[in-house]
């Protein structure tokens, strides 16, 4: 996207115009979980449907770190860029992206690594 469109389009336009993807995003992020519950159910049944919703928070706290790096981040580059300083804008955006990368691999490989504790956990939460 063109930079200079956010000095230039009135505000109400922009918010619209930026907010869309983020609508349409989250919309087929539910039906996503909608459809992912009714196949579930269907096929697994109802402790398939409780494994689900044991995982969900640990899902719900990998998303919400990375947000949280994101939204850092993206202030720390807007004001970079609001400086005309896009070098320092592009590394920490690199470095917020390696960061997400990092942590969401350490949080991968202590999944892996303690899938059968997981696993045993949930089956005694659901049994």
């Amino acid at each position: 996207m063109n930079q200079e469109i956010f000095g230039i389009t009135p505000p109400k336009k922009l918010f619209v115009k930026l907010a869309i993807p983020s609508l349409v995003s989250m919309l087929f992020s539910s039906i996503y979980m909608m459809a992912d519950g009714m196949f579930v159910g269907k096929v697994i049944g109802s402790k398939g449907l409780a494994a689900i919703n044991l995982v969900f928070p640990i899902i719900m706290i990998v998303f919400a770190v990375s947000d949280m790096i994101a939204a850092g981040a993206s202030v720390k580059i807007g004001i970079k860029l609001g400086e005309k300083n896009e070098e320092d804008a592009s590394n920490i955006f690199s470095i917020a992206l390696l960061l997400m990368l990092i942590i969401n691999s350490i949080f991968m490989i202590l999944s892996l690594v303690f899938a059968k504790d997981i696993i045993f956990i949930l089956i005694n939460l659901l049994c």
